[in-house]
């Protein structure tokens, strides 16, 4: 099923409309530095002090798809970061930040790389991290020039306005169209991409087959999946206690494995992460110049995690940057404190090392999470790895400064544990994207494949092959008469 999506993406080829799904992911990670990394120089010096919650951004987007939620996601975020510039109670910048920590989502990713030719789906998903690191950059240089907070705010928001032109012409998803059965729209994206590309689609005919056996395929999964499970002793697919029903990303043993082993990389990443960027005071004298640096050091992490992720695959080039990534925290442990150059050359070592890894699960999470649940699969896991964002302030300005070598420490077992959850997941290189948790259930199973044979000739048989309804494949049978008759033969796929 989903491979038949993918040669569809495969035949449309990388063009303007793909670039420019692209384009417009790219400009939201270059303005998100500005919001997400804002409390380094925006915080105000107060009485108050911020007790651990989470928070929970994760949107339903099965009945809404992904550009409604883009676009609301939008506003709220462009209407929330320029009203933070005419406030004056602290209590009222808090929710307002709050707001804007909720609708900070990455579902521009997720559109992005539905969209994106297969071929290329690793490349454009972790080169959209290179935006961030400018805008990293960026932040840092407009803090240093900018000292009133007000003015800072204004400046780095009034770009997001930007971004409202380009969402008229975005296009849902045509892959979560099908899955849902909007074959009418999702036949119109297709052809618009078509047009953009200059290239040519399947006859009407055979795009609407091709839809339509991709949902009935994906019922007939469903179906099968629940029947595994009724003959293992589940009888739903889905856990609910009274009127509580639990998540789809709970209801089954697969996708519950996916799911906890991504919260945790988010988790491992966001904290190393976090805690790399605001650990300017403890790993250098300027933190001004510290940040600057900070987001330059993406550069090299996503570009050359390029070429090793496309022939190594992800998990492994995963759990690499992981390990040498706590290879350089764990040596700042041992680096006397005053030795600055040394310090800050080692975590910005260390920077570079989990912005690749960053990018690489930005990539691998939209890979492992079929279509029906892509979106929250992704935000659930980005969710999570706000918490770290919660947790860094405690060690890196409480800790830090009382036990100096706690914060690399802790930072550095992080990242080995982050390596070690990847043995419960599996490499996604030159694999289709699943588009249901039924398909991902019965992936891996033995298949199996009938053979239809038939002949009006004596001395020659002719067989058919069927994979799917609409897929044959001939071969021939020799050796033998047969009458004229139909005969199913059901062999296992080796």
């Amino acid at each position: 099923m989903a491979d038949s999506f993918d040669a569809l993406l495969t035949q449309l080829g990388t063009g303007k409309w793909n670039i420019f799904f692209a384009l417009a992911s790219s400009f939201r990670f270059l303005l998100s530095p500005s919001q997400s990394l804002s409390s380094v120089y925006l915080a105000p010096s107060v009485n108050y002090t911020c007790q651990p919650h989470t928070v929970d951004h994760v949107i339903e987007v099965k009945q809404f798809g992904r550009k409604i939620v883009y676009v609301v996601s939008q506003i709220v975020v462009s209407a929330a970061s320029l009203g933070l510039c005419l406030l004056h109670n602290f209590s009222t910048i808090l929710f307002l930040r709050f707001i804007i920590g909720c609708s900070e989502l990455l579902i521009h990713l997720v559109l992005a790389l539905e969209v994106c030719e297969p071929r290329h789906r690793a490349t454009m998903g972790i080169l959209t991290g290179m935006p961030w690191a400018l805008g990293t950059m960026l932040w840092g240089g407009a803090a240093y020039a900018i000292r009133d907070w007000r003015w800072l705010q204004l400046a780095a928001s009034l770009p997001s306005v930007l971004m409202f032109p380009a969402l008229y012409y975005l296009d849902e998803s045509p892959r979560w169209l099908i899955v849902q059965g909007h074959a009418s729209r999702a036949q119109k994206v297709l052809e618009k991409a078509a047009r953009w590309n200059k290239t040519s689609l399947p006859s009407e005919y055979e795009l609407k087959t091709i839809m339509s056996q991709i949902k009935r395929q994906a019922n007939t999964e469903e179906e099968e999946a629940g029947t595994e499970r009724k003959s293992q002793g589940d009888t739903g697919d889905s856990v609910s206690c009274g009127n509580l029903t639990a998540p789809r990303l709970l209801s089954t043993r697969k996708i519950i494995t996916i799911t906890v082993a991504v919260c945790f990389l988010f988790l491992s990443a966001a904290l190393v992460f976090d805690g790399l960027n605001l650990g300017g005071d403890l790993y250098s004298e300027n933190i001004f110049l510290y940040l600057i640096f900070a987001g330059l050091m993406e550069f090299p992490g996503c570009t050359l995690s390029v070429p090793i992720v496309n022939r190594y695959g992800r998990k492994r080039s995963l759990a690499v940057c992981f390990v040498c990534c706590s290879i350089m925290l764990f040596t700042l442990t041992f680096i006397p404190t005053g030795h600055w150059q040394l310090m800050m050359t080692l975590a910005l070592l260390g920077k570079m090392f989990i912005s690749a890894a960053f990018q690489i699960i930005y990539v691998y999470s939209n890979e492992v999470f079929p279509t029906e649940v892509r979106v929250q699969g992704v935000e659930t896991g980005s969710a999570v790895g706000q918490v770290a964002a919660i947790i860094v302030p405690f060690i890196s300005i409480y800790l830090g400064p009382v036990i100096p070598w706690l914060p690399s420490v802790v930072f550095g077992t992080m990242s080995i544990l982050a390596s070690v959850s990847l043995t419960t997941m599996k490499e996604t290189k030159g694999a289709n994207l699943p588009d249901t948790i039924a398909q991902l259930e019965l992936s891996g199973k033995k298949e199996e494949r009938y053979i239809r044979v038939y002949t009006n000739q004596p001395g020659d048989g002719t067989g058919e092959e069927v994979f799917e309804e609409s897929k044959w494949c001939k071969i021939k049978l020799k050796g033998r008469d047969f009458t004229l008759c139909w005969t199913y033969l059901k062999i296992p796929k080796l």
